[in-house]
């Protein structure tokens, strides 16, 4: 009995030591990864990844007035790592450290890369792919930010690309002279391809609409198809070539691969809408797969103020069809009394057809029209792509804002935790963050409403309103709020979605704030279920109370897993010598 006593003291006292030589991360991380599983947080957070390629679109034309202030990709991990920028085309490889939840930034204002990796070359095959690389999940931002002109994109990680896309730009935009940074010029709108793997084919077939004798900068037509190989990490574009001002959109494209890809849908620089009397902005957003695409989806305004005689109201959305007789009903109501404004259907005949819910191409100097306003509830029999674009600033006469696009994720692809960030290189300073939660009507505590925190607090002890903002019809409550430059989380026991806009001095940019990639065209009758091996590996040191965080880096319970085999062989041994 006295022997059994002594191995077990030696084998407390091993594992013991082993808990105290390892170092426990004491930051923020250790608050939200200390409630859910790695792989659990993984599946749901699924804008995180370990890889990513990026590219980068032209921005502008010219540089002679718009000054370049900076490309930036913005980076943020869930647990203390290093990240990984290649850029083969400039045979660059640079690795930062990066501290749990804070932004590694690699930049053209650092000296990481250049304004040269900005993809200009139309219909060939260039190396202008940018790959981001680290051991631990993390969440990349793209921003292009030059002087009168910016915008970013949420980078889609390599894990979650697929096979399929359908592009969604905006109208051609020629130029003819007025206002800051106006030179006459053709600017085009269209997509850049990225491919992760050697023996990438793509296929284009190119939709869209036309009035005039536009083409693509390669010469293609508007239902052409053509096919182009790629090797890892090269790029290829295409847009149209900008001869016509609102009458030529390639939106609608679709491109499909043998293997998965990336997309990032861009327009060079645009008035929004495309008659209009002053303000261009630089439009770009990373599209999700087809595979991903929902049926429903809800949406807030932007949060603009008229101001003098122009009373514009409202975005601009835009909806494209993946399949043949889809049908689109947009139902939109009044953001303070929930009273229905009004419905729109958007009929889309053929896949890769879109329309515009009250389209709009003009406005003059006292424009007073309306677009879809207040809180908005979309939904259609098929699923379908949806864009919220700003309007330019003479729209309503709000100055912070300028033309800008967010992919609008679908309600299937909320998540439960989100980690985002701001740009924190290119001087955007002014951000907001809009946040949608699902809640239940029929609850008067608003118990899964008050799960949601925001950087560790919850949102609804400073902020109510995110218990009564629900969008009629729905489950869904939302709530907006100004954030910080950096790295912001959110943890709730619902799941949520969002989007992040962003202003400076005659700037402003827009991306989602989190999106799932769930797979929809495919039904899993027995969903796999995720089980935690990890709790029972170290449940005798729960019991001994000598871990706070039932949740640690697998180095640890390697060396665990190290001193108890040790321990096992000075038993064999001990047990042989006696």
């Amino acid at each position: 009995m006295q022997k059994s006593y002594n191995l077990l003291s030696i084998i407390l006292a091993i594992i013991f030591l082993s808990t105290s030589a390892q170092s426990v991360e004491k930051n923020k991380s250790n608050k939200i990864l200390g409630q859910i599983p790695p792989a659990e947080y993984m599946l749901e957070n699924s804008n995180l990844g370990t890889e990513f390629w990026v590219a980068i679109p032209q921005n502008e034309l010219t540089t002679s007035s718009l000054r370049q202030k900076g490309l930036e990709i913005v980076c943020a991990p869930i647990r203390k790592t290093a990240i990984t920028m290649e850029v083969p085309e400039l045979g660059v490889i640079k690795t930062k450290a990066a501290d749990a939840f804070s932004t590694t930034s690699f930049s053209s204002i650092k000296g990481d890369f250049g304004w040269t990796m900005q993809c200009t070359e139309s219909e060939t095959v260039t190396n202008k792919g940018i790959k981001l690389s680290a051991s631990e999940p993390f969440c990349v931002y793209v921003m292009n930010d030059k002087e009168y002109s910016a915008d970013g994109y949420m980078a889609v990680p390599v894990c979650n690309w697929d096979k399929e896309y359908f592009h969604c730009g905006y109208w051609d935009y020629n130029e003819t002279g007025g206002g800051p940074g106006s030179e006459p010029g053709s600017r085009g709108a269209g997509f850049i391809v990225i491919a992760s793997e050697d023996g990438t084919n793509i296929t284009i077939n190119l939709n869209g609409q036309t009035k005039g004798v536009a083409k693509t900068m390669g010469g293609h037509d508007i239902g052409d198809s053509w096919s182009v190989s790629l090797s890892a990490g090269q790029t290829y574009m295409v847009r149209g070539n900008g001869k016509t001002r609102g009458e030529y959109d390639i939106t609608g494209s679709k491109i499909k691969s043998n293997k998965p890809f990336g997309l990032v849908s861009f327009h060079l620089r645009t008035l929004v809408p495309p008659i209009c009397p002053d303000d261009r902005d630089h439009l770009n957003e990373m599209i999700q797969p087809a595979s991903t695409i929902g049926k429903e989806y809800v949406t807030v305004q932007y949060d603009r103020k008229t101001s003098g005689n122009r009373q514009g109201k409202g975005d601009l959305f835009r909806a494209v069809a993946l399949f043949d007789n889809t049908k689109v009903t947009c139902d939109y109501y009044d953001m303070t009394s929930g009273q229905q404004i009004g419905s729109q259907d958007l009929p889309l005949s053929k896949a890769g057809s879109f329309a515009e819910a009250l389209p709009i191409l003009d406005i003059n100097d006292a424009n007073q029209k309306k677009s879809i306003y207040g809180v908005s509830h979309w939904q259609s029999d098929k699923p379908f792509l949806l864009v919220q674009i700003s309007f330019s600033n003479k729209w309503d006469g709000d100055s912070r804002f300028a033309p800008f696009y967010v992919v609008v994720p679908s309600t299937d692809q909320y998540t439960k935790n989100a980690v985002f960030q701001t740009p924190v290189e290119t001087d955007f300073n002014d951000n907001t963050v809009t946040i949608f939660a699902k809640g239940d009507p029929n609850d008067p505590l608003g118990t899964l409403l008050k799960s949601v925190a925001f950087d560790g607090e919850e949102i609804y002890k400073t902020d109510t309103k995110i218990l009564a903002n629900r969008i009629p019809t729905t489950d869904i409550y939302w709530t907006r709020k100004s954030i910080t430059p950096g790295t912001h989380y959110i943890t709730s026991k619902t799941l949520i979605s969002g989007y992040i806009v962003g202003f400076q001095n005659s700037n402003a940019y827009g991306y989602p704030m989190n999106m799932a990639y769930n797979r929809l065209d495919i039904t899993d009758a027995n969903p796999p279920k995720i089980t935690k091996p990890v709790l029972a590996a170290i449940f005798p040191l729960m019991l001994l109370n000598r871990v706070p965080n039932p949740v640690l880096p697998i180095s640890f319970l390697w060396i665990i897993y190290q001193r108890i085999i040790n321990f096992l062989l000075i038993i064999r041994k001990v047990s042989d010598l006696s």
